[in-house]
């Protein structure tokens, strides 16, 4: 016997819900002694509140990513554990609110090809796996040679289903004005956080969790691999500086958009998102930046009021500035914030040479060797997770990076080719789908947008514009942080 549509969606929110409860079981798996009390505090605290009221789940998420990073090293937990945790506990509660027929699906634009995505992400993980049987078995069982590529592909599959999840989420709960404008206040005060970690990382000169008391003294988790720059909050320069871009648009937008206290708050974070922009030494984010304001600056040209008139201004003066000052510390002619230190780091100065030396000895090769890897499996790709590990026709057992001495796995340091190589013509078509229905849906909400929240769709959509520049030379959204703060940024945009 057939089941109703009801019904089968009933089901399969029951098998979505186990699913999220697995990840959550072994996403703390390593939390070593103090397992229980974490779990109830990141899980059982967002969970009831959300179960409450959804809405208070939503800005818990937004407003803790990627700020709760910095409890990484007090707690001694794996990096991304405790915001992966806080976002399924909330999205397990709105799983509930619709098995009980508290909550419904919105009809939006995304909803079809985010669902075509997750379909299509599925697919190159469950062929993937058919021929990583045994790799996989052992990430499970814990066999070290084995437990490389298989925890390699359960972790990305993870999060690309996590980002998923978050994009179908947001989507469907930041639906009306008011919910849409507690979940930016959200993601502000987030980025305020990181600003102020920036600022007296820099100034301190050390790392803010070193001021935390270590809570457990057996260190049972290496800590993140860090890049040549690093805050508390965040493993990667790249990811600091990504992050401020994408934030950065909505500051300013709700810098021009709001009065009084909202506007000083909203002009501070626009002023931290850029100097942490510029601190992280993240060039495509420096240059995301400056098609961003290009890109507002052309959907804002019908516009003809004095405010717009300001805005533009405001905007066209940072592109100038952002192009004077990456074309001047590119060809080597000042130093590139050299007097600028987090902690123990700083920045070396950054030549035109150098630029082009990297780009054609260390992408073009990537992006070369994740073409030839996706020939191998064109439609449905070789799998998530295995780029690294893939070479010649076949895995391997450990990934060698031949690039540099770093022991963390390497990618094409293009998110659409690693799209491509890992999920197939399938799954970045899927992908390209769903931003093609994003952008449409916030061009369409800025010209719609009456008052003061033009500003601040137009600053949603052109920093998500300048991202997805971004990514074509850079990868963050393979983070989870990431992909919870892009969706949220994506379901802005969407209209129900």
């Amino acid at each position: 016997m057939l089941l109703s549509k009801s019904e089968s969606n009933k089901v399969l929110i029951l098998l979505v819900g186990v699913g999220v409860i697995a990840a959550e079981y072994v996403t703390f798996l390593q939390f070593g002694p103090l397992r229980y009390p974490i779990f109830g505090m990141t899980m059982l605290v967002p969970l009831s509140i959300s179960l409450w009221r959804i809405e208070l789940g939503t800005i818990l998420v937004l407003s803790s990513v990627p700020v709760v990073n910095v409890l990484y090293y007090a707690l001694n937990v794996r990096y991304s554990s405790i915001p992966a945790a806080i976002f399924m506990s909330v999205f397990l509660a709105w799983l509930v609110r619709l098995f009980l027929g508290r909550a419904r699906f919105v009809r939006n634009p995304l909803n079809l090809p985010m669902i075509a995505f997750a379909g299509a992400v599925t697919l190159a993980l469950l062929t993937s796996g058919l021929k990583l049987r045994g790799y996989l078995f052992g990430a499970i069982g814990g066999e070290g040679k084995f437990g490389e590529l298989g925890f390699s592909v359960l972790r990305t599959g993870f999060i690309l289903l996590c980002g998923i999840g978050a994009a179908l989420f947001f989507a469907n709960n930041l639906t009306d004005e008011g919910r849409k404008r507690r979940a930016l206040w959200a993601m502000l005060v987030a980025c305020l956080g990181v600003g102020v970690l920036g600022v007296l990382e820099w100034v301190w000169g050390k790392e803010v969790f070193f001021v935390i008391p270590r809570l457990v003294r057996e260190k049972t988790v290496a800590p993140p691999a860090g890049g040549p720059l690093l805050i508390s909050a965040f493993p990667h320069q790249n990811l600091l500086g990504n992050y401020c871009l994408l934030l950065l648009g909505p500051a300013l937008g709700s810098s021009l958009a709001f009065r009084g206290y909202r506007r000083v708050l909203a002009s501070v974070v626009a002023l931290l998102a850029l100097f942490c922009l510029l601190l992280s030494g993240n060039r495509t984010g420096w240059f995301g930046a400056a098609f961003a304001s290009a890109f507002g600056l052309w959907l804002a040209r019908r516009e003809g009021s004095i405010r717009w008139n300001l805005g533009r201004a405001v905007v066209s003066s940072g592109l100038v500035l952002y192009l004077l000052y990456a074309s001047a510390t590119s060809s080597g002619f000042i130093g590139d914030l050299h007097n600028f230190r987090v902690g123990r780091i700083m920045m070396n100065k950054v030549r035109l040479q150098d630029m082009v030396k990297t780009i054609s000895h260390v992408r073009l090769v990537l992006w070369r060797r994740a073409f030839r890897d996706w020939l191998s499996s064109p439609l449905f790709g070789i799998g998530p997770g295995t780029y690294p590990y893939y070479g010649r026709g076949g895995y391997s057992v450990t990934a060698e990076n031949s690039f540099s001495n770093k022991k963390e796995p390497i990618n094409p340091h293009n998110y659409y080719i690693w799209l491509l190589c890992e999920t197939g013509v399938l799954g970045l078509g899927a992908f390209l789908w769903v931003i093609y229905r994003a952008i449409r849906c916030g061009i369409e909400g800025v010209r719609s947008a009456v008052g003061r929240w033009k500003f601040v769709h137009l600053g949603i959509l052109s920093s998500l514009a300048g991202y997805m520049l971004a990514l074509t030379a850079d990868h963050t959204l393979g983070f989870l942080e990431m992909q919870i703060v892009f969706w949220a940024a994506v379901g802005m945009c969407a209209k129900g």
